[in-house]
């Protein structure tokens, strides 16, 4: 379910038990009767400039820290992954799986696979999952804090599915496809604080009771 209004350039497809608790616009919409309860507008829906991510000081930080790989990186069982600095940087992809938790920021040059239980923390207002030139892949249970983004590529795209609940900002150039029972998104100001300005521990902000998928502007 997704609790507020809901803007595409391209389509609205919703199926299943899925449903918007607001308004709908879009120049194609494809739901049953009862599956938005606002408005359903059909036509065009000016597009959004996708904010530059600005990775720079991210894989410097994760250099520092040891935290940087010239090639895939993979995590699995129920350890916790606690990168030094707060932050991992791939050139290619990062493949995470099993139980263990996600305690920092991921970015990955390539693409980004999540499946498993194990919930991101997140960690001095740093994103959760960048992906710059991939797919962001999410299955599986955990929870998310933090900003997911892919947004430099016109291919990419984001797919979640599975039962993990998402705090913060969805940025993606691409297709966004939501499925299973997580909630599509409680907001909160998730614009990225780099490593050079972001400070003290922890959660970013608390988490408000707005519903939605935007993008960031100043």
């Amino acid at each position: 379910m997704v609790i507020g209004n809901i803007s595409s350039c391209v389509k609205i497809w919703l199926t299943g038990s899925t449903k918007i608790t607001g308004n709908a616009n879009a120049p194609v919409i494809t739901a049953s009767g009862t599956a938005i309860t606002g408005s359903k507008t059909i036509g065009a829906v000016p597009t959004i400039t996708i904010p530059d991510f600005d990775a720079t000081a991210f894989k410097n930080a994760a250099i520092a820290n040891g935290q940087y790989f010239t090639a895939t990186k993979s995590y699995s069982g129920s350890t916790d992954i606690t990168p030094n600095g707060g932050i991992v940087y791939s050139e290619g992809d990062i493949n995470i799986s099993g139980s263990g938790r996600m305690i920092g920021c991921f970015i990955a040059n390539g693409a980004i696979k999540i499946s498993g239980s194990g919930d991101q923390i997140q960690v001095n207002n740093y994103p959760a999952f960048v992906t710059l030139t991939g797919k962001n892949d999410q299955s599986g249970s955990g929870k998310t804090h933090g900003l997911i983004y892919g947004g430099k590529s016109g291919s990419l795209s984001f797919d979640r599915s599975g039962s993990g609940d998402v705090t913060g900002q969805i940025i993606c150039k691409g297709d966004f496809d939501a499925s299973g029972s997580w909630s599509a998104l409680t907001y909160e100001n998730s614009t990225p604080v780099p490593p050079a300005t972001g400070g003290g521990g922890g959660s970013g902000g608390s988490s408000g009771d707005i519903v939605g998928v935007i993008a960031w502007q100043k």
